[in-house]
């Protein structure tokens, strides 16, 4: 599918809606990514600044890398988000390998460190049950509900960017017909704006939406990613490249390469 993200690349390099260049700061694609906005009759508001200590980040990286293996223990633990009610999970039901068990515990210690987890214990083989509890805080709830996918993916994409970059996260704006939205991550890469959006629940639920975003903004499917674990490796769908976490970065660096 790699092929289509090139060819929409070209195609939006062809018809010139947007423009590539090197040399610009980052401050002058900030400029770029709200007067863009401004212009399509979106206005911007606020947007996240703080950044993330190292070791939420090093955790949200550490959940893409090793998700295959971690995903069942990560659903399980993402039932609890309402009532935290303490979770028992056992690897052996789960049928995880003795190999990958490791990955899991350490993704549990992870949480734990970064604060997300009130409890965590590990009962050694043959028992290999972990025993955890969400921490009951906003910042916990957040993490674990789909901010954790947003962290990995704006690291992936930053990864594979070079040159002077602008990239704006959490942007709130007032859409057209004074409708309320946030984009995930806006970044600028020269001259050339992409949006990409992350989500941890059912990808296809957001096409429609996205799709009509996608139009107010001018955006080819090129520049229009939408990042989730059951999405396909790589398909456009109704104008936006749809990617599963093994299929995101070189899709995206695909798409950066078209439009230089």
């Amino acid at each position: 599918m790699l092929w289509k993200i090139y060819a929409c690349g070209k195609i939006a390099s062809a018809l010139r809606l947007l423009k590539c260049s090197a040399g610009y700061s980052s401050e002058e694609c900030t400029d770029f990514i709200m007067n863009y906005l401004t212009s399509r009759n979106i206005i911007p508001g606020t947007s996240l600044q703080e950044q993330e200590d190292s070791n939420i980040r090093n955790t949200a990286s550490y959940m893409g890398k090793n998700f295959q293996v971690i995903k069942g223990f990560y659903s399980a633990l993402k039932s609890t988000l309402n009532d935290r009610r303490q979770l028992e999970y056992s690897m052996n039901d789960a049928g995880i390998e003795l190999c990958d068990g490791g990955r899991v515990v350490s993704f549990a210690n992870g949480l734990k460190n970064a604060g997300f987890l009130s409890s965590c214990s590990y009962s050694k083989a043959p028992k290999r049950i972990i025993t955890a509890q969400i921490a009951d805080t906003p910042e916990a709830h957040r993490f674990i509900s789909g901010v954790w996918l947003e962290l990995w993916t704006h690291g992936r994409a930053m990864s594979v960017i070079a040159g002077a970059y602008s990239c704006v996260r959490n942007l709130h704006v007032t859409l057209p017909e004074n409708e309320q939205f946030e984009f995930d991550i806006l970044t600028c890469a020269g001259k050339n704006i992409f949006w990409i959006e992350a989500k941890t629940a059912k990808y296809s639920a957001y096409l429609p939406k996205y799709s009509r975003i996608a139009d107010m903004l001018g955006l080819p499917p090129a520049n229009v990613f939408l990042v989730a674990p059951d999405a396909p490796t790589c398909e456009i769908m109704q104008g936006v490249t749809c990617c599963n976490l093994e299929g995101f970065t070189q899709a995206f660096g695909a798409s950066l390469k078209a439009c230089t």
